[in-house]
């Protein structure tokens, strides 16, 4: 009896024998595979939500910059209800302004819109003032675009004007088919004088802004390729400063829709340095190209070459894809936007 007990114990012993160290090596190794494996999974997922991401904030940045330049370029040249031959300036004043953009710069009416074509320099960019920009806060060959119009979405009152609060800031005054003033808010009873209440005149918000694409955010002296942001210079109360809009704007064109014949009709396109008269510019036709912030290895776009003009043609208005940057996915935008109240003279 004790004999069979002792037979079976060992028995048992034997059978309950643990891994050799082989075989818990080859254990942990397979173990280690999988991890690996689904580490990969997981990374290539998150990549892929990452890009996709991004290629969301490329669409959203495209639509909010598209509409930012479109509903400026609807209002340019509006005065409400008059010319800008028929809109008088009371003389004010700027307390901040870069270089020769000052005042007769800001509050040029007689060109409601104004189109400056890109070059290689800020110093050779025909039409913009001197020291309007620093060299380093503008990007080679993309255009730069001036609107002014009087804001018609806010009408103010001028109980709402003649407080401290809007002293600084400067309204157009306008009633419709006689005349117009532009003037700074502590100036409002000389506006008054000029263009008494005949109970259908108007005083809306003057707005003055000078579009452009900035190599950098922030003013770092090292910019990335395709860094680029959608900028203004804008007039706020009584200061004509910069104001960063978009991110990843990599290249920005315009062409000017012109009215030959005076018939209310567009005849032509043209780039800005090609426009004589301004004041028969009808419509706008905006180009933008928008590159996503992460590389995608799939999306080869070496020596790739993005038309930006209504001929089709290279030769102006075009842009090729830098050898640093030919894995960015990037689209091409654009769109044709009419100036709302243009009166053709």
């Amino acid at each position: 009896m004790q004999k069979n007990l002792k037979k079976s114990l060992l028995l048992i012993g034997k059978k309950q024998k643990g891994f050799s160290l082989i075989e818990l090596m080859i254990a942990m190794s397979l173990s280690l595979l999988l991890m690996v494996g689904v580490y990969k999974v997981f990374d290539l997922q998150q990549s892929s939500f990452r890009l996709i991401s991004s290629l969301n904030d490329r669409e959203d940045n495209a639509q909010l910059a598209m509409k930012i330049l479109s509903d400026g370029i609807r209002m340019a040249d509006h005065w409400g209800g008059v010319t800008s031959q028929q809109v008088r300036h009371i003389q004010g004043s700027l307390s901040a302004a870069p270089g020769a953009c000052h005042s007769s710069w800001v509050f040029d009416t007689s060109k409601g819109i104004y189109g400056v074509e890109g070059k290689a320099s800020v110093t050779q960019l025909a039409g913009l003032p001197k020291n309007c920009l620093k060299s380093k806060h503008y990007l080679a060959h993309s255009d730069l675009l001036a609107l002014r119009f009087a804001d018609s979405h806010d009408f103010f009152y001028e109980s709402e004007i003649d407080n401290k609060r809007y002293q600084k800031h400067y309204f157009l005054r306008s009633q419709s088919g006689k005349s117009g003033v532009l003037f700074q808010g502590k100036q409002l009873a000389q506006a008054i004088q000029q263009l008494p209440d005949e109970g259908f005149h108007y005083n809306m918000r003057f707005q003055s802004s000078l579009f452009f694409l900035r190599p950098c955010l922030t003013a770092s002296n090292v910019c990335v390729e395709g860094d680029a942001v959608l900028t203004r210079l804008v007039l706020m109360g009584d200061r004509y400063i910069q104001e960063a809009l978009v991110e990843g704007i990599e290249q920005m064109h315009f062409e000017y829709g012109v009215d030959d014949n005076n018939d209310t009709l567009v005849d032509r396109y043209v780039v800005a340095n090609k426009v004589t008269q301004w004041h028969r510019v009808l419509s706008v036709k905006i180009y933008l190209l928008v590159r996503n912030s992460l590389k995608d290895k799939t999306m080869d776009e070496k020596d790739k070459t993005y038309v930006m003009n209504s001929s089709g043609g290279q030769a102006a208005n075009s842009y090729k894809v830098p050898e640093n940057a030919r894995y960015y996915p990037r689209r091409l935008y654009q769109s044709e936007v009419a100036l709302r109240n243009r009166l053709v003279n």
